[in-house]
């Protein structure tokens, strides 16, 4: 199954992309107030997903 899934393409900037912007709209929901501080300060814009940022 692993080797399966392995061999699919993956668009990783755009998977990057989605999960920031359900990390900023969860964080202007609620999670800002939660814990007192701006989390769109945790966004490394320069950051993009992939099986080069595992670590082994």
């Amino acid at each position: 199954m692993r080797e399966a899934v392995a061999v699919c393409p993956k668009d990783w900037a755009t998977y990057t992309r989605q999960a920031v912007e359900f990390h900023l709209r969860n964080a202007t929901a609620w999670a800002n107030d939660k814990v007192g501080e701006d989390l769109a300060g945790q966004v490394d814009p320069e950051f993009v997903l992939g099986p080069q940022t595992l670590v082994r």
